[in-house]
């Protein structure tokens, strides 16, 4: 019977996609994603298919994810681009960015956008406060755009990177993926370390905030895998 609707759903609706619900209890987070994507965590990669798809060990995504602070590595199946969700293990001077003030949450926009050299930055409110930074990574040659916020005084990034330019419709796909987010212990009543703006006016350094939380390009599984074919095409020569 399960097969039946399963049937009839994918005939009257052919191009509705699966999403499937992930949850890490490491940085307490849920999320959901669509099928079309690839995805590896800390926690899936014991004998998972599609590393040997993609041509690497378990042990090298593990040094991937543990030298990025990679918790979850999105990549679309065409391998175009990857979302990676970044948490550095890092504790920052206020426990939320969510409900601070608009002046504050704007410094800090600002703050970053100068971190990472970008020339659009923005805020997003969904259920969460977020610094939207979008540019283009000299260094490592991609173009990137971060959702970040503050959890209990941890930096969480969701970053989509690309070596071509990021389309309006790559950018939805994040911000889909971003307005799925559930924080699992987020409390939004918690002002234990809340920034009050008039107090930290003349010496609050707002780069304490940012310092390890908004991040350039990571190395992540399509960095490797090019560098890899790289490489290999040295040697060759």
């Amino acid at each position: 019977m399960r097969k039946l609707i399963l049937f009839l759903i994918v005939a009257v609706f052919p191009f509705y996609v699966f999403a499937k619900e992930y949850e890490d209890q490491d940085i307490k987070i849920k999320l959901s994603l669509d099928d079309n994507y690839i995805v590896l965590t800390r926690n899936n990669l014991d004998n998972n298919n599609d590393l040997q798809k993609l041509g690497i060990t378990k042990e090298q995504m593990q040094d991937i994810m543990n030298k990025g602070a990679i918790y979850l590595d999105i990549i679309k199946e065409d391998i175009s681009y990857e979302i990676l969700v970044v948490v550095p293990d890092i504790v920052l001077p206020v426990n939320n960015l969510t409900g601070i003030s608009e002046e504050l949450l704007a410094s800090f926009k600002e703050e970053a956008a100068k971190k990472v050299g970008a020339n659009i930055s923005s805020t997003y409110k969904n259920n969460y406060d977020f610094i939207i930074v979008d540019y283009y990574d000299a260094n490592m040659k991609y173009y990137i755009v971060n959702y970040y916020t503050v959890i209990n005084s941890r930096g969480y990034n969701f970053q989509i990177q690309k070596k071509t330019e990021i389309t309006e419709n790559d950018r939805n796909e994040l911000k889909k993926i971003v307005d799925s987010v559930e924080f699992l212990d987020f409390d939004k009543n918690n002002d234990e370390k809340k920034v009050d703006a008039n107090a930290y006016k003349n010496n609050f350094d707002y780069k304490n905030i940012i310092y390890g939380a908004i991040i350039g390009a990571i190395a992540g599984l399509i960095s490797y895998c090019t560098s890899i074919v790289l490489k290999k095409k040295k040697k060759a020569k």
